[in-house]
């Protein structure tokens, strides 16, 4: 035991050592909150998505950033962490089952957040984000958007471009809105009654 705080006795550092699901995770995150200290999970770095070694000179740099507090600016919005945060589905089931009450899914949010605003957001993104300006432009070009949306091309550039597999059927545009249509049954009704 060493001194973090100057307090004599106090422990700056413990180290948890156990088997597969003998819940040495728990065991570790609730030591590190009754005794104010950090909690690093080795398994964390040593391993990135799908069970993935590390390299061993990444893990040492990453280990020796957890460890001294100083985790590098840019890894909070690296393309590593985005394919470790994009196994999760956002379901919430970890903040349910963590003794700590993680939530996971608002951590990816946070995220995202940063990365997005660091590397720019992918076209699939910006598609979505401005479904209802694409929604006025295939109504406004209908049928020449369905056309172009049923065929073997749209469907190809869907699926390469937007992540919509080229197996999904989509709706049909059709040139009179919705509203359109409201308005003139509206008025037809006004003029038979």
């Amino acid at each position: 035991m060493g001194s973090a705080s100057g307090v004599p006795g106090r422990p700056y550092r413990i180290v948890v050592n156990g088997t597969t699901g003998s819940g040495k995770t728990t065991v570790s995150r609730r030591l590190a909150e009754l005794l104010g200290l950090r909690h690093v999970e080795l398994d964390a770095y040593r391993h990135g998505p799908n069970w993935a070694e590390t390299p061993d000179a990444l893990f040492r740099e990453n280990l020796r950033a957890a460890l001294s507090g100083a985790l590098p600016v840019d890894s909070l919005s690296s393309r590593r962490l985005y394919d470790v945060l994009d196994l999760c589905l956002e379901c919430k089931g970890c903040k349910a089952e963590c003794p700590s009450n993680v939530d996971m899914a608002k951590l990816k949010y946070e995220f995202l957040d940063r990365y997005h605003k660091a590397n720019g957001y992918p076209l699939r993104n910006r598609i979505f984000g401005s479904i209802a300006a694409l929604g006025r432009a295939g109504s406004f070009m209908a049928p020449l958007s369905n056309w172009l949306l049923e065929s073997d091309g749209g469907r190809d550039l869907l699926d390469r471009y937007a992540g919509i597999d080229r197996r999904r059927q989509l709706p049909s545009f059709s040139s009179q809105t919705f509203e359109q249509w409201f308005r003139a049954r509206g008025e037809a009704c006004e003029q038979e009654g």
